[in-house]
């Protein structure tokens, strides 16, 4: 594993290549790392006077359409968006890319400049959405941390807080955890913009049990953004969150025609409890939140002359004969199998430890962490069932490890 540096980047020749190292002009590699990737934000250029190998200015650490000399962009200068929020989703593969690259051993650099740090913070508040855009790049880096086998944080290294109505005012960064300590910070004042953001690019949270060190991605979405969902930004694991599931389920050894098609993840599963009740499995097909689905299974708003019928709920048997944890695996099997963006938000997240965090007391004391999280453990299988899928952490598909990663996650929170 290598390296995350906190650290400033040095300008290099002009009119340098887009190859790789081993055709670069031998100024590049004198003044560069070849096994260091270096981040940049995505602002103006100031390079005027600076001799090659100067440290470049902290107000302007690059140009879009050029790195850090006059030259041409390279595979070892990475950019990151920092100027508007709608484009973050952007950013993501990259940080997946800079987490592989840590995890095969090469390092990987986050400009600061006289100490501070410089993703983002050349014009500071001005930008719309400035603190939402900041909370994302310090969770992002945070969790880079994570994939690297150690972290270098220079003395007098800080981040500047620019929102206007602040002024500036420096924060310390003494060790990676303060980024976090920041994000979080920050998420009171952004809570209300978080919300309304699409809940599918998972940061995943560094935490540590005892000795060993995991990351985990917490998630509940009852609705809408839970506290978690805000910390982790992964609700669309959430059974509640909006989906189109398509289940093709027989019935008496039929297929049903036309196939039942639903609007989240929870009504396809409560619809199998009553999988033969075409009319009932119609009001779920229908039902657009979850709490629609909840009244449906309670007896509540069903059409007149109409009564609930006894549940098919037996935790072996019923279920349309799947079981009850066999009918979880099913539709979340077909829910991401049939959604690109939610598999690709399910395999971002890694090989984390993924927690179906309720927020507060619960009537449920098996799927969530207030029982055994077994909608969680499901989605690890499921996860690890797809191409390229990774399983659970070693040794923590257990009931007894539960407990010790709900009281991690509400530490973070």
């Amino acid at each position: 594993m290598g390296t995350l540096i906190f650290g400033e980047i040095k300008k290099l020749v002009d009119n340098w290549w887009t190859s790789q190292p081993a055709t670069d002009p031998a100024d590049v590699w004198q003044t560069w790392d070849p096994d260091t990737y270096y981040l940049w934000g995505a602002n103006s250029g100031n390079y005027d006077g600076i001799p090659v190998g100067g440290l470049l200015h902290g107000d302007g650490m690059a140009s879009v359409k050029s790195g850090p000399s006059r030259g041409r962009a390279h595979p070892h200068y990475v950019g990151v968006i920092t100027m508007a929020q709608s484009d973050l989703p952007k950013n993501d593969p990259i940080f997946q890319a800079l987490a592989a690259h840590l995890a095969a051993g090469q390092n990987v650099v986050i400009p600061t400049y006289q100490g501070k740090l410089s993703l983002g913070t050349g014009i500071g508040g001005t930008i719309p959405h400035w603190d939402a855009i900041q909370e994302y790049l310090l969770r992002q880096i945070h969790a880079l941390g994570s994939s690297a086998k150690s972290v270098t944080i220079p003395a007098g290294t800080y981040w500047p807080d620019l929102r206007p109505q602040k002024g500036e005012q420096q924060y310390p960064i003494t060790q990676l955890d303060d980024l976090l300590t920041l994000a979080n910070m920050l998420s009171t004042k952004t809570a209300t913009t978080t919300t309304t953001m699409d809940q599918c690019h998972p940061i995943p949270q560094p935490i540590q049990i005892g000795n060993d060190h995991y990351t985990v991605v917490a998630f509940y979405y009852p609705g809408q953004a839970d506290p978690c969902d805000l910390l982790c930004n992964a609700g669309c694991f959430g059974n509640f969150y909006p989906c189109t599931i398509v289940l093709d389920h027989p019935l008496n050894g039929q297929k049903i025609t036309p196939t039942p098609t639903f609007q989240t993840a929870e009504a396809a599963f409560q619809s199998l409890k009553w999988w033969s009740y075409d009319w009932l499995r119609t009001l779920f097909e229908n039902a657009t939140t979850g709490s629609q689905v909840y009244d449906y299974t309670q007896g509540r708003h069903l059409p007149p002359g109409r009564t609930l019928p006894p549940a098919d709920d037996d935790s072996h048997n019923g279920y349309a004969g799947l079981g009850r944890e066999g009918a979880m695996a099913y539709v979340e099997t077909q829910k991401y199998t049939q959604n690109q963006v939610l598999q690709s938000a399910l395999l971002s997240t890694g090989g984390a430890y993924l927690l179906e965090h309720a927020h507060g007391p619960t009537k449920d004391h098996f799927w969530n962490d207030n029982g055994i999280n077994k909608l969680g453990r499901t989605l690890m299988h499921v996860r690890a069932n797809l191409p390229g899928g990774q399983a659970a952490p070693a040794g923590t598909d257990t009931d007894s490890m539960v407990p010790q990663f709900k009281q991690a996650v509400a530490v973070l929170l």
